[in-house]
Parts: structure tokens; C-alpha cells; sequence
């Protein structure tokens, strides 16, 4: 009788929400909880004592948030994979709005992974202004965050997509700098020399593919995702001389392992539809080029659907997509076309890729 009475109980106990640390390997640790987050370790408890990791081993983290006290984060959370971003801009206002939960010890990590989602959000919305302002406000208001390194990428590439060139070197040379005054992992001084090299219009072809070749002998060991990031510009590379074959061997060098970080296999696939949707284009025969463009749009819907929040290369991904279909003929490739561009138009109106899909599948 006492077994049937403390059996739910104990099943209770044993469907405790456990929190992960997924580490740069891909492995994974349940914990019991992760006690603290910072740009340098991440410590954690387990059934059986405590735990750190190196911030430099530590990919992404992932909490329980079953309490009520969550209940709104959570919410932003499931808006976020919804797609309705500016609702959860507004559900995370709401919860940085909240004393309880922001006094509360317990959560000391909400308030630096809440302005995390909202610069994610806003980067996907192509709000750069909105991203550049909240990762100023992360990094005042949470100084010692786990997302510091990340933010500032955030922040740098919004910058370069709005066009100021000047401020994306500035914040990738904060970022280096920071590696050796506040001690942020070496692997984000690569990553800064990686960025202020895409962004130098001085380097091209084979001078910058011998650079990148260098970065990517110095970090493929050591710093991975950083090899894979070099690895698929040079593959960028080699599609603008016209060498598809040679790009398609490094694109496909980084979807077949494991190093790569999301935004680096999303342009591998991104790579992979525009070497085939250049082939198509350059085919005299169309059934054959239909075949080809049916390539180029698996990986272009790859890109679309499994990195949906990359605003740098989603929108892109899209307008090529719908010239897929729209190349391939027949009234419903075309509607499918239309379908895509529609999507488009509604996720990005002020992507340049928008006003280019308009143009060129002559919609008004």
C-alpha cells in the first residue's frame, strides 16, 4: 500500500526536467541544472557533485523553464519557432519587465538569454538598429554574459548588411581585443580575423583563397567552426570564377562532418544550390536544366527550412528558390514560384531580395 501511495510521487520526482550542455563535439550532458554562465565557464550540478565546462567547449545550453515563473519566457520561446517574431520581442519585454523573475537568483540566466532571443529575433525581422541597440544593452547589462562573443558577431554582421562597413570592422575589432582584456576563448580572435578578412573588398580569387587556406590549416584542429566558416568562403570563391566542381568539393566538405556551426552549413547548402542553379543556366536544354534547378532547390528549401533564422542567407535563399521553380516552366512551377516569392514578401518586405523577386518574376 505505501509503494501504490509513493509512486507517483516518485514518479514525479523521476520526470524532473534535466537541463543540457551541448558541447562544440556534439555531446551532450544532462545535468540537473546549470548553476552559472559566463563568457569564460559554465558550471553545472549533477546527481552526484558539481561540474565545469571551459565556455570555449560549450555550444549552446538549454534549461528547464517548467516553472511558472517561466511561463511567459516560455511562450516567447514557442513564438520564436512560430515564426511570429515581433510577438515574442514583445512577450520577452514583458519578461525583463518582471521584478520577481528578475531578482530571482534561481534565474539569474533569463535576463542575458532573453536579450540573446531578442537580438536573434530582431536580426531575423532585418532590424539592424534594433539588433546593434540590444547588443549594446547585453553587454552593459549583462557584462560577463555567455552570449558576449555571439552577440557581437550578431552585431557585426548586422552592421555590414546595413551597409556600414566601418562599424562591422569596429565591433570584430572589439571582439579581438576583448579576447586578451577580459579573457574571452582564443577561438573568437580567429573568428574576428576571419570576419575583417570577408569584409576586405581588396582581397579576391586565388590571393584570397591562399589567406583563407592559411586560417583554415591554423584552426581546422583547434578551433573548428572557424575552419568551416573559412572553408565555405572558399567555396564562395571558386563559384565566382566559375569553377562549380571546386566549390562543391568544399561545400561538401563541411555538410559531411560535424564541425561546422549552423550559420557555416547553411552556406554550405546555400554554396551546393548555386553551383547547380549557375549549371542550369548555362544548360541549352531545358529538360536537363529542369532536372538541374530540381537540384539547386533541394539545397536552397534545405536552407530555408532547417536555418530559418540566418536572415543573411534565408531571404537569399528564397528569391533563388522561386527562380528555381519559375525556370523549371509549366503553370505549376510557376504558382510554386509565386508561393515562394509571397513568402518572401511577407517574411523580409525590406530585403533587397524582395524588390529583386518582384522584378524578376514581374509581380506588382
Amino acid at each position: 500500500m505505501l509503494i501504490s501511495l509513493f509512486a507517483p510521487a516518485l514518479l514525479c520526482a523521476a520526470a524532473l526536467p534535466q537541463e543540457e550542455i551541448i558541447l562544440m563535439d556534439g555531446r551532450i550532458l544532462d545535468v540537473q541544472r546549470i548553476t552559472g554562465e559566463t563568457y569564460s565557464e559554465v558550471t553545472y550540478k549533477t546527481a552526484t557533485g558539481t561540474g565545469r565546462k571551459d565556455a570555449e567547449q560549450v555550444r549552446e545550453l538549454k534549461h528547464a523553464y517548467g516553472s511558472r515563473l517561466l511561463n511567459t519566457y516560455a511562450d516567447g520561446r514557442d513564438l520564436m519557432v512560430d515564426e511570429q517574431y515581433v510577438v515574442a520581442i514583445q512577450a520577452f519585454n514583458e519578461v525583463l519587465e518582471d521584478k520577481r523573475l528578475m531578482t530571482n537568483k534561481r534565474y539569474a540566466w533569463v535576463k542575458g538569454d532573453t536579450l540573446f532571443r531578442q537580438v536573434r529575433c530582431m536580426f531575423t525581422l532585418g532590424d539592424f538598429e534594433g539588433v546593434v541597440k540590444f547588443v549594446d544593452r547585453l553587454l552593459s547589462e549583462v557584462p560577463d554574459t555567455f552570449y558576449y562573443a555571439p552577440a557581437l558577431m550578431f552585431k557585426a554582421e548586422a552592421l555590414e548588411l546595413k551597409g556600414d562597413e566601418s562599424g562591422a570592422r569596429a565591433a570584430f575589432e572589439q571582439m579581438s581585443a576583448d579576447v586578451v582584456a577580459k579573457g574571452l576563448p582564443a577561438r573568437w580572435e580567429k573568428e574576428s580575423e576571419l570576419g575583417l578578412l570577408l569584409l576586405d573588398k581588396t582581397k579576391s580569387g586565388a590571393g584570397l583563397r591562399r589567406t583563407l587556406e592559411d586560417l583554415v590549416a591554423l584552426t581546422e584542429k583547434s578551433f573548428p567552426t572557424v575552419a568551416s566558416r573559412a572553408t565555405a568562403a572558399i567555396g564562395l570563391s571558386f563559384i565566382e570564377e566559375e569553377k562549380y566542381g571546386k566549390a562543391e568539393e568544399f561545400f561538401e566538405s563541411i555538410t559531411a562532418n560535424d564541425g561546422a556551426d549552423d550559420r557555416t552549413e547553411a552556406s554550405a547548402f546555400f554554396g551546393l544550390g548555386l553551383c547547380n542553379y549557375r549549371r542550369g543556366l548555362e544548360m541549352e536544354d531545358q529538360d536537363s536544366a529542369a532536372d538541374t534547378y530540381f537540384e539547386a532547390n533541394l539545397n536552397f528549401l534545405r536552407v530555408v527550412t532547417m536555418y530559418r533564422d540566418n536572415v543573411s542567407l534565408v531571404p537569399k535563399s528564397m528569391y533563388y528558390s522561386s527562380l528555381c521553380f519559375n525556370r523549371s516552366g509549366g503553370s505549376a512551377n510557376r504558382r510554386k514560384a509565386i508561393s515562394i516569392a509571397g513568402r518572401l514578401l511577407k517574411r523580409y518586405p525590406n530585403s533587397q531580395w524582395t524588390a529583386k523577386v518582384k522584378r524578376d518574376l514581374n509581380l506588382r
